[in-house]
């Protein structure tokens, strides 16, 4: 009888996505840091935290830093659990690359409204609309994201989160959709909308 004997599983050998093993180079007007699994970019008086997961560790040298993957407990994971962790390596890396352009350029949507009446004009901490509702829509803008009125029924959201900015124009969208007969509503700039055509009598 053989004693004492451990049993492993054999850790599955995935490429690793590039943009992981290529690593992100960090500008240079760019401050990074890192505090008990967050990673923190700061450009100016703007600041983008990351969350990282214990599984991943983050190696940084000089202006340029790699995410891999600890192998504490990979020996102990499933093939599935293995691929998804190497997957994460791959979206972790990509979020943060784009955290990082996201302080030196900052992304932005550029919105319009459609329909007669329709306009849109700043309100404290956020935008009022009138869309063709009894009453006007108060819709207040998360920390962050910021507003730029260009015409009265134009208007650009910039942040350099990309993810609340996708939150936050997936929110303004949703209080008048376009509608597909007569197009009024509210839509991305340039965006494309297949219209219907009304009954006829």
């Amino acid at each position: 009888m053989v004693e004492n004997m451990v049993i492993t599983k054999k850790v599955l050998k995935i490429k690793v996505p590039r943009i992981a093993s290529a690593g992100i180079t960090i500008p240079q007007e760019v401050k990074y840091r890192q505090e008990l699994g967050i990673i923190i970019f700061s450009h100016g008086i703007e600041e983008v935290k990351r969350s990282i997961p214990s599984y991943i560790v983050v190696t940084h040298l000089d202006n340029k830093f790699w995410l891999t993957l600890s192998s504490q407990d990979s020996s102990m994971l499933t093939r599935k659990e293995q691929r998804t962790r190497i997957s994460e390596l791959g979206t972790y890396s990509s979020l943060l690359k784009a955290d990082i352009e996201g302080l030196v350029n900052s992304f932005s949507k550029t919105l319009e409204l459609v329909g007669v009446g329709y306009k849109v004009e700043p309100h404290e901490n956020g935008i009022k609309l009138a869309v063709g509702y009894s009453h006007d829509v108060i819709c207040n803008l998360p920390y962050g994201v910021f507003l730029s009125v260009e015409k009265p029924t134009l208007f650009r959201l910039f942040s350099s989160n990309k993810v609340l900015l996708g939150h936050t124009v997936s929110s303004i969208l949703k209080i008048r959709q376009v509608e597909p007969y007569k197009g009024k509503g509210i839509r991305i700039q340039g965006q494309y909308v297949r219209m219907k055509q009304g009954k006829t009598k």
